[in-house]
């Protein structure tokens, strides 16, 4: 029997130790946080050395009524990989969050809300049937909640939480009713069951309904606006919820029940989901000034990457794409984690200060590295992981092919914006200074408050949380660079493992076109030069001629998720809306009906009752009256007459009595005299009946 069941266990124990004894345990919890992902990472990593075939593990849970309600873990090749993965990247994590959070003021509340959030991915991850998938994903979304709002204090970050938390919980809903379609189809509730079973057709609006929960889950359009919110978070929250957990469990379940997603025949209408979410994402992350919600527009891009690899069919390409970027993309928010320790947790990239990271270099090497593997530069994993999906795309149709390589320059675009403001010269800010009135003839700023810093409020900074008091402005402390480094290192050699995934999860030999992937580098490269000299360089005659790309151009759009924050605002209007004419058609329609009704049905009963007063009343009444006096009648006749009969036929009775008995004295002459007086009597009434029938 596998023990992979105790992974999820060791960080749900870990929770309710830390939240019960948090502030009395080693460094409030850290250290029994970092020994359960520790301890996760080598149990998965020795089950996916000695992985062998699928196996399905269940024992009962409850009973309702005749049907039993199991735990069940289906451990398959995506299992063993996928929780060896999020163990990893969790260690990696907790490492890095031992110094970021060394001087937060709720340090034992946050290792409890993470250890529920690793515990609650990994159970995900083992998930075989309806019931666990459904336990451990709301167990998600709950600590995903409490994790975006742990900085509670501010008001963005509740708010944050709030809104998040209800998109979420929609998908969640989807989701579920999605898998109960499938319940009543299938007649299971077990994955492999249905999966085995899918031959024999599976309900379209069920995977429809799934789907829905996965776009909300991993982000896709138009349910991807809450990542971006999800930013206000702790940058270690964003890290783990970015690259293992969270928006990859979608994605992650949708491959695990990819057959019964190819039977039902939805999958050209996920790949064109994914197609939509890539460009508009890309459009989000390149305007974006926010060094973390830059990062998660590019997670919403890169999960668009993957789904459309879903949607083509190719659990490898998706797959795949999923473990890589897990790899760069925490890489580089831990890398903004210690750009804003730098830069006292300021988050708008035009307000650093480039001579810090002079002073700390290897921050900016490794955000290079990680800025390649999200680019797709070779030799990195994300050029292998990239070009995997575009070659994918290319077999199956060449229209789509050429789109997607506008997708790849938009992601490079957005992909070395991001390090070449983080990484430009030390005049740049004066340098910006002396041009900005030249920029502002060519573009009009917005009227809008920036999304960085609103009137009258620093810069986003965190009210508990504060940049690290015992070192040098330049200097970290070594747990928060262990982590980049380790993951740099990863992103430079992980595409290595593509052969091994190859074999795992494919039956074709792999091919890739030299030219075509020429073509690929050559956009990226085209990109990185564009970014250079309008970021890096902030070439005036660039800035002249495209404006829109300068400082002082924010674009409204940004407010609203390019409309879709709006979209989800008129939705929510809307039914505010229908609600409001929903209760004036109750108050002045169906309340004056029923009103007229109740009128009605009063003054019928105030008529019947009259009726009855007045008529049925008096009758009974009479009726009543007269029996009375029938009874009484009655009484005094019984009384007077029928009792006197009675006595009168008694006493009667009795004096004959007497007399007989007094005949009866024991005379024989008087008994003779009796009986001849009786026989002449009889003479006479026989003789008289005699006569008279002759007559």
């Amino acid at each position: 029997m596998s023990a992979l069941f105790l992974i999820p266990l060791t960080f749900l124990l870990a929770f309710g130790a830390i939240i019960l004894f948090g502030k009395r345990l080693k460094h409030n919890g850290a250290t029994l946080a970092l020994s359960a992902a520790g301890f996760a990472f080598l149990l998965s990593s020795i089950h996916l050395i000695a992985f062998q075939d699928t196996e399905v593990i269940s024992f009962e849970w409850f009973m309702t009524g005749n049907f039993a309600i199991e735990f069940s873990m289906m451990i398959d090749r995506l299992t063993v990989i996928m929780i060896t993965l999020v163990a990893f990247i969790t260690t990696l994590v907790f490492v890095y969050s031992r110094g970021y959070m060394r001087h937060d003021a709720n340090q034992s509340r946050f290792w409890a809300e993470m250890c529920l959030f690793a515990g609650s991915m990994t159970g995900i991850v083992l998930a075989g049937n309806v019931p666990t998938l459904m336990v451990f994903w709301g167990l998600v979304g709950v600590s995903s909640y409490l994790l975006i709002g742990f900085w509670h204090q501010k008001k963005e970050a509740a708010i944050a939480a709030r809104k998040a938390f209800t998109i979420i919980s929609l998908g969640d809903a989807l989701l579920l009713g999605g898998l109960l379609t499938l319940f009543n189809h299938f007649h299971t509730l077990d994955f492999q069951t249905m999966i085995d079973n899918s031959w024999q057709g599976v309900p379209v609006l069920a995977m429809l309904l799934i789907f829905g929960g996965i776009m909300a889950k991993s982000a896709q359009f138009p349910l991807f606006a809450w990542l971006g919110w999800a930013m206000e978070g702790p940058t270690p929250v964003s890290a783990l919820l970015h690259s293992a957990t969270m928006v990859k469990a979608g994605i992650f379940i949708g491959l695990k029940l990819f057959p019964l997603f190819l039977a039902s025949g939805i999958l050209p209408f996920v790949f064109a989901i994914g197609l939509i979410t890539v460009f508009i994402s890309s459009i989000l992350a390149i305007f974006e000034r926010d060094i973390k919600k830059i990062l998660a527009w590019s997670t919403v891009g890169q999960l668009g990457f993957m789904t459309v690899a879903f949607g083509l069919g190719s659990v490898l390409a998706a797959f795949f794409q999923l473990v890589m970027h897990a790899f760069f993309k925490a890489l580089l928010f831990l890398d903004a984690g210690n750009a804003m320790h730098l830069n006292e947790e300021k988050r708008d990239l035009y307000s650093y200060d480039p001579v810090n990271f002079r002073k700390a270099r290897i921050v900016l090497f490794t955000s290079l590295i990680g800025i390649l593997g999200l680019a797709g530069v070779p030799p990195t994993n994300g050029f292998w992981s990239k070009d995997l999906i575009l070659e994918t795309v290319r077999e199956n149709s060449g229209i789509f092919y050429a789109i997607m390589l506008v997708a790849v320059f938009l992601s490079a675009m957005y992909s070395f914006r991001w390090f070449f403001l983080l990484a430009r010269r030390p005049q740049a800010l004066a340098l910006y200074n002396n041009i900005k009135g030249a920029i502002q003839k060519f573009s009009k700023p917005s009227p809008l408050p920036s999304p960085i810093q609103g009137e009258g409020e620093e810069v986003f900074t965190h009210r508990v949380h504060k940049p690290l008091e015992h070192h040098q402005v330049f200097e970290l402390p070594f747990n928060m660079l262990f982590s980049p480094i380790v993951l740099s290192v990863l992103v430079l050699s992980a595409g290595m493992f593509l052969p091994i995934f190859n074999n795992w999860f494919s039956e074709h030999e792999l091919h890739f076109d030299t030219g075509l992937m020429s073509l690929s580098v050559a956009i990226v490269s085209i990109a990185a030069l564009f970014c250079y000299f309008i970021y890096y360089r902030e070439s005036n005659g660039w800035l002249k001629a495209l404006p829109w790309l300068g400082q002082d151009f924010r674009p409204k759009f940004l407010n609203t998720s390019l409309g879709i924050e709006s979209a989800y605002a008129g939705v929510g209007n809307s039914a505010i809306a229908i609600g409001r004419f929903l209760y004036k058609i109750d108050r002045q329609v169906l309340d004056v009906m029923i009103d007229g009704v109740a009128h009605f049905g009063i003054n019928i009963s105030q008529s019947v009752r009259k009726f009855d007063i007045m008529g049925i009343d008096k009758v009974v009444n009479t009726v009543g009256i007269a029996g009375i006096v029938i009874g009484n009648t009655h009484g005094i006749f019984d009384k007077r007459i029928i009792d006197r009969m009675v006595r009168i036929f008694a006493d009667g009775t009795l004096a004959l009595g007497w007399k007989a008995r007094q005949m009866v004295n024991g005379v024989i002459d008087t008994y003779l005299a009796f009986v001849v007086g009786g026989v002449i009597f009889l003479l006479i009434i026989a003789e008289m009946l005699f006569f008279i029938i002759n007559n």
